[in-house]
């Protein structure tokens, strides 16, 4: 029987680009005829909002400051946003990218983050079906067949359409919110102090803080959106993870949530991102 992977958005850089992630890849299941990858709209939306939203901001970040270094710096530090994740795109960049030096710095990034965005669609387009959250933003694809006259505008089109509001989810579907919550969250939402040492030590604080979110938005009767439904989160792909698909994640939290769900998880271990001084050293020159 084919091995069923659901690539959480933690390692799919490591399956979109191994070189950023060398180890984290090497953990991974190889796909092929033994093993499917698959990825959700949920997924989806978070690894493009990650990587390929903030890789955009920087490009019109860079163009314009005109020094793409500067602008990565000033956007961690302006924006309190992510700095890891500028500073792992950065790294990246500068060491698979620039061995030899582009013309065009600032252009060439702009298609490398667009590179990560159809890389993903082309190894991890297997999404799962239904979609139990329907994530509209996970929907949301570059427009490659309008014939954009410049790559400006290309990104400029994509993220506008990414970060429009008004999106409407089926969120409520699968949660129940308004209506006391679903039976199948009452594992999450009974976890005691008892039960949630059945846990590893690390997950336990993510398992809590899940439950008081669940718990906020079912008292409230709030149905999440896309301003705050990364409050629950690992709960989305979990909740979304069919039987017999193993998530794979770098996430202590989901060593909780998915066997609390009756999901099969497996955690792989994440290098940590170069620290700051060690990309400063290096990039003064790009």
């Amino acid at each position: 029987m084919r091995h069923k992977a659901l690539i959480d958005s933690s390692c799919a850089l490591a399956v979109v680009k191994p070189g950023f992630e060398p180890d984290l890849a090497k953990q991974l299941p190889s796909p092929g005829k033994d093993c499917q990858h698959y990825s959700s709209l949920y997924l989806r939306m978070e690894f493009f909002r990650l990587w390929v939203i903030t890789g955009i901001e920087i490009y019109f970040r860079a163009r314009r400051v005109g020094n793409l270094a500067k602008a990565t710096e000033q956007y961690a530090d302006a924006f309190g946003r992510l700095p890891k994740t500028c500073l792992s795109l950065q790294s990246f960049y500068l060491q698979h990218v620039l061995q030899n030096p582009p013309t065009e710095p600032i252009e060439n990034w702009g298609w490398f983050v667009l590179s990560l965005a159809r890389t993903y669609d082309k190894l991890l387009h297997s999404l799962l079906s239904p979609s139990h959250t329907q994530c509209k933003k996970g929907a949301v694809r570059f427009n490659m067949e309008f014939g954009w006259p410049t790559l400006q505008d290309l990104l400029r089109d994509f993220h506008e359409r990414f970060m429009a509001e008004g999106f409407e989810c089926s969120l409520d579907h699968l949660l129940g919110v308004t209506s006391g919550g679903r039976k199948n969250l009452n594992a999450i939402r009974q976890a005691d102090e008892y039960t949630i040492r059945e846990f590893p030590p690390k997950s336990r604080k993510p398992l809590k803080k899940i439950r008081q979110h669940l718990e906020n938005f079912i008292g409230r009767g709030q149905v999440p959106d896309c301003t705050n439904c990364y409050k629950l989160g690992d709960l989305l792909i979990a909740l979304e993870q069919p039987h017999g698909h193993t998530l794979y994640h770098t996430d202590w939290s989901f060593c909780a949530i998915c066997p609390s769900l009756g999901k099969v998880n497996r955690r792989l271990e994440k290098c940590s991102p170069p620290a700051r001084g060690e990309l400063e050293a290096n990039n003064s020159e790009h």
